[in-house]
């Protein structure tokens, strides 16, 4: 499992995304990454830690401040 401390773009983070992570993060699970779905190829699909919500979010819309590999 891989966590990671997210805050937002500032110059391109939408309503929705600074709303988000500003309710249910700033530490997320990253779940999947949009390589791996063609269709949401930019995105990164998120667990809050805080909340156990989970959704895509657009990978320019973050910035990853730091990430560690968490034993299951």
């Amino acid at each position: 499992m891989i966590i990671a401390y997210i805050k937002k773009n500032g110059q391109t983070a939408t309503v929705r995304t600074r709303k988000i992570i500003n309710e249910r993060g700033p530490e997320f699970e990253i779940v999947k990454h949009g390589i791996e779905n063609s269709i949401r190829s930019d995105h990164l699909l998120l667990r809050s830690l805080k909340t156990n919500w989970t959704g895509w979010i657009p990978s320019s819309e973050i910035v990853i401040v730091y990430s560690k590999i968490k034993d299951e």
